[in-house]
């Protein structure tokens, strides 16, 4: 599953989160790494037809702090 988002300019620390339970508890999404100059993030390793909610969370910079959620639910090709 792939996601654009815009560019955490000067942030100390970026991370792509995924929870099943709509966001009650929250795990660190499998992309690799992140930083300021990321743009966009594949998730691997979902399982199909379960709902993920994800959100984005910036440490330092302008745009420091958790950004909306996300719902979305794979499905096998």
């Amino acid at each position: 599953m792939s996601f654009t988002f815009s560019k955490p300019t000067s942030a100390a620390k970026v991370v792509l989160m995924q929870s099943t339970d709509g966001g009650d508890t929250w795990k660190t999404a499998n992309i690799g790494s992140l930083n300021a100059q990321s743009d966009s993030a594949t998730v691997t390793g979902l399982t199909n037809d379960v709902e993920y909610c994800f959100q984005l969370v910036v440490t330092g910079g302008t745009r420091a702090g958790d950004s909306n959620k996300v719902y979305a639910t794979p499905s096998a090709p």
